[in-house]
């Protein structure tokens, strides 16, 4: 095994499996050149990689994320002179792009050492339906709750709003993107800290823990994080996911639901790293579908391919003392 230099971003194709392939080889590499010389860049782009202006789907991130700004190419140079010439270079191990703050910084391992994990739970009274619903995002465990409802009906799917991956060079507004429409749905839950009384940087992996029931014997589960401005604007921040119910326990071993059986479902949000400013919230929005990034899942259980027509699913998400749905965020504490 070699030396490798990983460059990706943030709205690529899925970061945190670049991320798992630094660490990976780090600690199984096969021989210690390699295991000591794997290095990373994670800048805030698409697959295409940085534009002239450094922006990326509706934002902007600045000089700094531009193709000449970036020092993306003096890096990746630097990377082969060291291996391929001999010559000295002080190459970090990690070099990641903090969006929000619009900087670089350098680490050591990934995550970076400093990161601790804060638990945020998904409250409501019932009613987190739409962005204009009940449903909070803190870090009080949660008592008596009632769930929240929605109905998933895969023939009105929620329309992918901002996506990642090869369908940014086919057809669809790459991300980030405005999410206000898509979160007026009723089978949208939205799920918002109030307003952050200070800074607060989250920049690791994310990994979304759902107590969920459904009516169907199969069915998806959707996620994303969201950064909402404080005049109401919401642009998604790079994270979402999505779980299919039969593989809630293993991808190897599908196994379909009993209908109304409350399971855990995690969601990959794979990773980030995002300044959320004060004043602004943090949101998750759950829901069933983000079509067409996603398949539909048409919820009879049957294999993909099978059905012309699905069925409606009666989704249930449960936050109380038993079934306490969560986040972990990621957080850099020294830059809070």
């Amino acid at each position: 095994m070699a030396p490798c230099m990983h460059v990706s971003g943030w709205y690529d194709f899925y970061p945190s499996g670049t991320l798992s392939h630094f660490t990976n080889m780090r600690e199984k590499g096969g021989s210690e050149l390699a295991r000591k010389n794997q290095y990373i860049m994670m800048g805030p782009w698409l697959h295409p990689g940085p534009t002239s202006d450094g922006d990326a789907g509706a934002l902007g991130f600045g000089l700094l994320a531009s193709k000449l700004g970036s020092g993306v190419g003096a890096h990746t140079l630097a990377f082969f002179d060291k291996f391929l010439r001999g010559k000295k270079a002080d190459l970090p191990a990690v070099r990641y792009f903090v969006m929000g703050k619009n900087v670089w910084r350098t680490a050591e391992t990934w995550p970076p050492p400093q990161m601790k994990f804060q638990r945020y739970f998904l409250h409501s009274r019932g009613h987190a339906n739409g962005a204009a619903g009940d449903g909070l995002l803190s870090r009080d465990e949660p008592g008596s709750e009632l769930p929240d409802i929605y109905i998933y009906n895969p023939h009105f799917p929620v329309p992918t709003t901002g996506c990642r991956g090869h369908q940014q060079l086919i057809m669809f507004a790459p991300s980030p993107q405005e999410q206000s429409l898509v979160e007026r749905r009723d089978d949208v839950l939205c799920y918002t800290t109030p307003e952050l009384k200070e800074d607060l940087e989250v920049t690791g992996p994310l990994l979304l823990h759902l107590f969920a029931a459904t009516s169907a014997r199969d069915t998806d589960f959707t996620a994303k994080l969201v950064d909402v401005y404080p005049d109401g604007r919401a642009y998604n921040v790079v994270c979402d996911g999505i779980t299919r119910a039969r593989y809630r326990k293993s991808l190897f071993a599908p196994e379909l639901v009993n209908p109304g059986e409350v399971n855990e479902y995690i969601v990959n949000l794979e990773a980030v790293s995002q300044l959320f400013r004060k004043g602004h919230r943090i949101r998750i929005d759950v829901s069933s579908s983000c079509f067409p990034e996603y398949d539909r899942n048409m919820n009879t259980g049957h294999a993909v391919g099978e059905d012309a027509r699905g069925i409606p699913a009666l989704q249930s998400i449960y936050h109380e003392a038993a079934y306490s749905s969560y986040i972990d965020l990621p957080v850099i504490e020294s830059a809070v």
